[in-house]
């Protein structure tokens, strides 16, 4: 039980840390759907009379922000732990979260359970 628990929560820091590729699309769009600026060698700021695509830019952005959303609500704190407990009672684990589950997860659970395992070793009051 302690490897799928592990495994699911390594699982989830993975993902939630990815989120952050969202910025790149973020990015891409706004440049598409906003005029850009530009400053010469001598310091001077001019900006394009118009975007390079604003229809493409905002359906990015839109892209974008639904596609994090979903990302956002698929991998949170609230579900890692219901999913969890549900394990725990002896529900097996989503399929939406088993597919996902690959050795590299159950070996970052598995460090990990060993680091703690050493730490609460070190930690232990040494008995005369």
């Amino acid at each position: 039980m302690a490897d799928f628990t592990g495994a699911l929560l390594s699982l989830f820091r993975k993902r939630c840390y990815a989120g952050w590729l969202y910025t790149v699309l973020l990015i891409a769009g706004l440049s598409l759907a906003l005029p850009l600026s530009s400053t010469d060698r001598y310091g001077q700021t001019t900006v394009a009379d118009e975007a390079i695509s604003p229809p493409l830019g905002v359906a990015v952005l839109a892209g974008t922000v639904a596609g994090f959303i979903a990302h956002a609500i698929k991998f949170n704190k609230g579900y890692l732990l219901a999913v969890d407990r549900a394990y725990g009672a002896g529900q097996p684990i989503p399929g939406k979260y088993r597919s996902q589950l690959n050795n590299s997860h159950f070996a970052e659970a598995a460090y990990i359970r060993e680091a703690l395992r050493q730490q609460m070793e070190r930690e232990q009051p040494v008995r005369p």
